[in-house]
């Protein structure tokens, strides 16, 4: 992880402001302080920032959340921002949600960053060290930038929260996994080994980010594979509605999992797949990502 360099919110606004009318001169400039590793001038210029979408284009914009080593993208484009729909392809039930723009992290929680919550005092070690074939994962720097394993809904939420952050919900999920236009993956048509880790590929989790060209039409990597991602919502029927108690996180029953794992064939990582289990549940295959609303 690179050092975080600061730079005068005051020359970024400008520069940012400066560039807008182009909107190549825009995703040059995100390119540059994404690789530059910026993050403190997002709190003074983060809400222009936020501004400057809302009024067109449509960004991919990424930051380094604060403290941490991971990073999120917003998930947006010049519709979502209007809290315009989406249609939702299910198996049997395709139906349209309505959704307010969001963040999300663009990787799953890895072990590096899951050790900073749990050296805090705030979160409970992973209740195994190993993975599937290695039997010291977490801990073991070498796979310091993998998913984390062996937690479950109540710990990933514990995470989240203490990030600041909170876990997405079953849509927001689906929205950053399938882009605009319902694709089957994240990336469109088709899957292979160069894609995603799955049935047949690795034979046990990869590194976060490992597969470019797998990557969501929101540049969110592995969300087909890899590991199954615990979301906020209760395992309930379709339609999705936000307010009918799926989303009350002190409700009792079965946690949505969603994105497939590595040893599942590549039917059950279409990013349409959703699957379920006990929110105490921790298994060799369970990580999370979080995501957040807009910022105040």
């Amino acid at each position: 992880m690179r050092p975080l360099k600061v730079f005068p919110s005051t020359s970024l606004r400008a520069s940012l402001c400066h560039a807008h009318s182009d909107a190549a001169a825009v995703r040059t400039l995100y390119s540059r302080l994404i690789k530059d590793g910026v993050d403190a001038w997002l709190d003074k210029s983060r809400r222009r920032v936020e501004d400057m979408i809302s009024e067109g284009g449509n960004y991919h914009v990424s930051y380094f959340p604060p403290a941490l080593p991971g990073r999120c993208i917003f998930s947006v484009d010049g519709w979502l921002c209007s809290h315009r729909v989406y249609t939702r392809t299910t198996n049997t039930h395709p139906h349209t949600v309505t959704l307010d723009a969001f963040w999300i992290d663009q990787t799953e929680a890895t072990n590096a960053m899951y050790a900073l919550c749990v050296q805090a005092g705030v979160c409970q070690p992973p209740q195994n060290s190993s993975s599937s074939t290695r039997p010291s994962y977490y801990g073991n720097p070498e796979f310091d930038y993998y998913p984390l394993v062996f937690v479950d809904w109540n710990m990933a939420n514990a995470y989240c929260t203490w990030a600041g952050r909170r876990l997405p919900t079953e849509a927001e999920w689906e929205k950053a996994a399938r882009g605009t236009d319902g694709r089957t993956y994240p990336w469109g048509e088709g899957i292979d080994c160069n894609h995603a880790n799955y049935l047949g590929c690795e034979g046990d989790t990869t590194a976060v980010g490992s597969y470019e060209s797998g990557k969501s039409f929101y540049s969110a990597y592995d969300m087909a594979g890899n590991i199954w991602e615990w979301v906020s919502s209760l395992y309930k029927p379709y339609p999705y509605s936000a307010i009918d108690g799926r989303e009350d996180l002190n409700a009792t029953g079965s946690r949505v999992l969603r994105s497939g794992t590595w040893f599942f064939g590549d039917f059950f990582v279409r990013s349409a797949i959703r699957y379920y289990a006990d929110p105490t549940f921790a298994d060799v295959n369970l990580d999370f990502r979080c995501s957040r609303g807009t910022f105040p």
